[in-house]
Order: structure tokens, then sequence, then C-alpha cells
């Protein structure tokens, strides 16, 4: 899996970084706001979608900063937290947040 990121390292799009305890929980408790708000009725489904994005968004950015790094990139870095999320994740999950992309810019 460190080898998969060592380019995203070496062109300085992601970064060592030393988790907490403290963040980590800060985006269980975004996750869980975000999933709940995304299922309220009378939402437009416009806003429920984006709501969902945010939490797979948020997901993606926990996995990351639990492996201890982080996504550096100014531009692009939706696509590039999904696609580290994904090498991370391994093979099963890889082309979950390719999908997710490609819905939300439809």
């Amino acid at each position: 899996m460190k080898r998969n990121l060592q380019k995203y390292l070496r062109d300085g799009s992601l970064q060592t970084h030393r988790s907490t305890e403290k963040e980590i929980e800060k985006f269980k408790k975004l996750i869980a706001r975000d999933l709940s708000d995304c299922a309220v009725e009378g939402l437009s489904v416009d806003r429920s979608f984006a709501t969902a994005y945010q939490a797979a968004l948020n997901i993606s950015r926990m996995v990351i900063t639990a492996s201890d790094y982080r996504v550096s990139a100014k531009t692009g870095h939706h696509v590039l937290t999904f696609k580290i999320a994904g090498l991370i994740l391994g093979e099963r999950f890889q082309g979950y947040g390719d999908n997710y992309l490609c819905v939300s810019v439809m």
C-alpha cells in the first residue's frame, strides 16, 4: 500500500501527518451528522446528494488521517482524496470513489 502512495508523497500532494484520536472523533461526528441530514424528509434531492457526498468525502478523509497522512493538494483535492483513500483501503474499494465522482459531475 505504501508503495502505491509514493508518487503522491514525492509530488507533495500527500504528506505524512500524525493523527490524533480527537481528529478521528471529529470526523465521526461530521459523518454521522451528514448521514443523518441527508435523510431528512422533504430535503431536495440536490441538497440530499450534496450532504451525502460530503459524508463520503469525510469518510475518505478519516481513512487517510487514520493512516497518518494528509492530502495537501490545492486543486483537485476531492478527486485525490477519494483516490488515495481507495489505495489505502485496497483494491476492493478503489472503484467506489471514481464512481461517486462520476455521478457528482453529471
